[in-house]
Formats: structure tokens, C-alpha cells, sequence
């Protein structure tokens, strides 16, 4: 997983990049989601229910084969989303990524723009993959491996610090098995005795 440090300097260094850089890193942070699912997410696929008297809000997510699943979005996630969104809705926005990316085809992006894709700067999983790897790069984080997959194991670690159970973070995740799942607490467990000896130490 990504230490807070690690995700501010990205942050810091994707600040400075196309917008959609830093939106579709945190995305990633907020849900969990799988690249192929971040570069595959279009507007229909969100959605709000009523519960308990309350809208919550969720995208319709598929990868790698999986059953569909609803991926519940934080505030945080919703803003990025809308966000997205409203970009989606004017494809004349997705001519700005040129300044940045000139041997691309316009028409391509501006394509996934009208189908409402919320990431229409990208169509294939190895351009974010390709991005991340020239930040690693460029940052000279080399200490230990890092990639964007980084994210989604980040999510889950921070879910269960924060209180969260075990069994929804399963179906967020679209783990078939708890087994998998509980990976995640275990590197939790670890993360919370390391921060008490260090506490311990001072």
C-alpha cells in the first residue's frame, strides 16, 4: 500500500499534470477500483439509491470477469465523479489534453466523451499504468515497488483503519473468498503494532 507520504508526493507531482492524472489517482484511492474498471467507468453507470431515508450513491462496476458490483462512493468519490462527469458532457473539454498528448487523434477522445466515459483521456489500462511508472521514475520512489495497482490495495488498508468491517469491504472489493480479504487486516494489524512500538520508543 501507499504510505501518506508516498500519496501526497504523487498528488504534488500529478497536481502539475493533465487534470484527469490526479482525478483518476484519487478515484483509485477512494474506491479501490481496478484500472480496467477506472478506464472502462461511464455517467450510466452511476447511480443513487434512497436508504434509510438517505441518497447514497454507488457506481456499477465489472472487472476481470467478475459479477457486476456496486462500489460505494465517499463524499470524495462523488465530487470526483460529478466532476468527470460534467466533463464527459462537453466533448469540445477533451481538445485540452493536447497540449499535453499532440499525437493522439482527437476524434478518439472526443468519441468516448459522447458515449460518456468518465476517463475518455484514455482508452487502454497501460496509458495510467505507463503515467504511473514515469512518476515513480521522476519522484525516485525506488526504495520498494510501487505501481498504480498500489492504490487498491491502499483503499482496503485505510478502510479497516478506520473502523470499517471486514464483510463489506469483501463485496466493495469483489472478492469471491473472505480468505483474500483478510490479507488486508493482517496489514493492518501489522501497520497499528508498528505505529504503537514506534509511540512506544518516543
Amino acid at each position: 500500500y501507499l504510505t501518506d507520504d508516498e500519496i501526497q508526493l504523487f498528488c504534488d507531482y500529478f497536481s502539475t499534470k493533465p487534470p484527469w492524472y490526479l482525478d483518476i489517482f484519487n478515484l483509485a484511492l477512494s474506491t479501490g477500483l481496478r484500472v480496467s474498471g477506472l478506464v472502462n467507468l461511464r455517467a450510466e453507470d452511476f447511480i443513487k439509491e434512497g436508504i434509510d431515508g438517505k441518497a447514497a450513491y454507488f457506481m456499477m462496476v465489472v472487472e476481470k470477469d467478475e459479477k457486476l458490483r456496486y462500489v460505494p462512493l465517499s463524499n470524495e468519490a462523488l465530487r470526483l465523479v460529478r466532476k468527470r462527469i460534467d466533463r464527459a458532457k462537453n466533448p469540445r473539454k477533451a481538445l485540452e489534453i493536447f497540449s499535453f498528448a499532440p499525437e493522439i487523434p482527437p476524434a478518439r477522445h472526443i468519441e468516448r466523451a459522447k458515449q460518456g466515459f468518465l476517463f475518455f483521456e484514455m482508452s487502454k489500462p497501460n496509458t495510467i499504468s505507463r503515467i504511473f511508472a514515469k512518476a515513480e521514475h521522476e519522484l525516485g520512489v525506488r526504495d520498494r515497488e510501487i505501481t498504480f495497482h498500489s492504490t487498491r490495495h491502499t483503499f482496503p488498508t485505510r478502510y479497516l483503519e478506520n473502523g470499517e468491517d471486514l464483510e463489506t469491504l469483501q463485496e466493495i472489493l469483489g472478492h469471491a473468498s473472505i480468505i483474500t480479504t483478510q490479507i488486508y487486516a493482517k496489514v493492518t494489524m501489522k501497520k497499528i503494532a508498528k505505529n504503537i512500538d514506534l509511540r512506544a520508543k518516543i
